[in-house]
């Protein structure tokens, strides 16, 4: 499990910044089976140019609930892009994986199996630039390991750029950066722990507290407390390490957490045949906002994954302090 999170590290921490763009999509996808059964997707994007042509993207994608399946993951892909008309429209191909966790149901005592592995994916788009807005559509082809189902998706969403571009069009590079995104923050937080398993699994109130220190430009590193919350599925409390690449927009950031959740209390037993997990991953999207010079808000959603069906995610937001 840890081997995959690491590679997805790889992948996502950039050697100049995160991602000027930022998109929300909605729409339908179909299972490619016999079957063809229709739901949703949602998926929240972040895009970085990378020159006149190429770029790439990491996003968070929801592929909704195909009967027997609750899939969603994180995709990161390298794409070539065009304009078209005019520097405001601008065609797209991408590919590259879709890392996912999929609650399937399953006939063991438990009911459901919580499966994570990589699939491609592939991504034609078409988008129009009003400015700093955009509108955007998008295709989206995910081909899956035997565990899970292949997918098309069609999407329609909205963008902002995050950076003001020189001109009409996305950015070519993503404007120079010149303070470290983050020097000293600490941040207590309260929200909410939903397990990935049935959808009648009870949910819990959660909370955290985390120091987060600067250890680059676009790199920062977490210490946090975390109590996902007692309920009739789990207990689990420990101590969490990540990396996070970051950047500033104004007086918001953004920024994608990756590390280990180190357990030391866990009070209610795992599924039948599987031991408690010790170690866990953490994969965190996260958005703040600075209220001035030492004050601040920050939201994060924290995935923990494990190997033995007991994954979570763990809503919260908090109230910080930076200097």
């Amino acid at each position: 499990m840890y081997r995959h999170i690491f590679a997805a590290a790889a992948v996502l921490v950039p050697g100049r910044a995160p991602a000027q763009d930022f998109t929300g999509l909605m729409g339908a996808q179909w299972d490619l089976s016999v079957s063809n059964p229709v739901t949703y997707q949602w998926r929240l994007d972040y895009q970085q140019g990378l020159g006149e042509h190429w770029y790439y993207e990491v996003g968070w994608v929801n592929d909704g609930h195909i009967p027997g399946h609750a899939r969603d993951g994180i995709a990161a892909e390298l794409g070539w892009r065009t304009r078209l008309f005019s520097p405001r429209f601008v065609f797209g191909i991408a590919t590259g994986f879709d890392r996912y966790y999929d609650t399937i149901s399953s006939t063991d005592s438990a009911g459901f199996a919580d499966v994570q592995d990589f699939l491609w994916m592939s991504t034609a788009q078409f988008s129009y630039y009003a400015g700093r807005w955009i509108i955007r559509a998008q295709a989206n082809l995910q081909i899956a390991p035997p565990s899970t189902y292949n997918a098309f998706s069609a999407l329609v969403g909205l963008g902002y750029q995050l950076q003001a571009p020189d001109s009409a069009g996305p950015r070519d590079w993503p404007a120079h950066q010149a303070e470290v995104t983050t020097r000293n923050e600490i941040t207590a937080y309260l929200g909410q722990t939903v397990p990935n398993g049935g959808k009648s699994d009870p949910k819990g109130i959660a909370g955290a507290l985390e120091y987060r220190r600067g250890i680059g430009r676009y790199l920062d590193a977490t210490f946090s407390y975390i109590n996902q919350g007692d309920n009739a599925v789990l207990s689990r409390v420990g101590i969490a390490t990540q990396v996070w690449p970051v950047r500033a927009f104004g007086r918001s950031t953004l920024g994608l957490g990756l590390g280990l959740l180190f357990a030391v209390d866990q009070d209610v037993e795992p599924p039948p045949g599987k031991t408690q997990e010790k170690v866990a991953g953490m994969v965190s999207p996260t958005y703040s906002y600075r209220f001035g010079d030492h004050w601040l808000g920050r939201f994060i959603w924290n995935r923990t994954v494990t190997s033995n069906n007991t994954n979570t995610d763990f809503f919260s937001i908090g109230l910080g302090y930076r200097w």
